[in-house]
């Protein structure tokens, strides 16, 4: 790519980053308040490790040969009929643990359009450096926040997300991909 069509390139990124309304601004609004769910994640974990007993996730392991042992001291978790009584524990469990996360939809989204956004900026910086490293650093600082961090990378995103559309921070981000898809494919 000539010099000259280099420097229109990184204009053209540069003039898009700008906004109206400016990419930055809402970028940091966003990760002010980055989008997260409550997820429940059923883990095996330990018998010592449980947190909160759940009958159903004891019935499931009890069918696995290999996640009860003959008790040999204290806790017995369940024993046979027969007299003597045979005794077991369990190994481990299944424990639905809830968590927050920040790796949902719209912020896979974000991370996906700053990282493609990226790119294309180094590219053109590299042809032809000028004050669009200071934005660059402001991506990077961005996709390091730990919210962008978590959300893994998107493969797809569907824009009618509610968040994408309600939220006016995310709605700058939709809008600010689509320009760029029609800047550079």
């Amino acid at each position: 790519m000539p010099a000259s069509s280099s420097a229109g390139s990184l204009s053209a990124l540069l003039a898009l980053a700008a906004g109206p309304p400016p990419l930055e601004v809402a970028l940091s609004r966003i990760l002010l308040r980055p989008h997260r769910e409550l997820v429940t994640r059923a883990e095996i974990v330990p018998v010592e490790a449980l947190e909160e007993a759940d009958a159903e996730g004891f019935m499931t392991l009890v069918q696995e040969p290999d996640a009860i042992v003959t008790a040999k001291d204290e806790p017995v978790h369940f024993q046979t009929d027969e007299n003597p009584p045979r005794r077991f524990q369990l190994t481990r469990v299944v424990e639905e643990r809830r968590l927050v996360t920040y790796d949902t939809a719209p912020n896979r989204f974000v991370a996906h359009v700053l990282r493609r956004y990226r790119g294309q900026l180094k590219r053109a910086l590299a042809e032809a450096p000028s004050d669009g490293k200071r934005l660059l650093g402001a991506i990077d600082h961005a996709l390091a926040h730990p919210a962008m961090a978590e959300a893994r990378r998107a493969a797809w995103m569907a824009p009618d997300h509610p968040v994408l559309l309600k939220d006016p921070d995310y709605r700058v981000l939709l809008t600010f991909a689509m320009r760029l898809v029609d800047l550079v494919g």
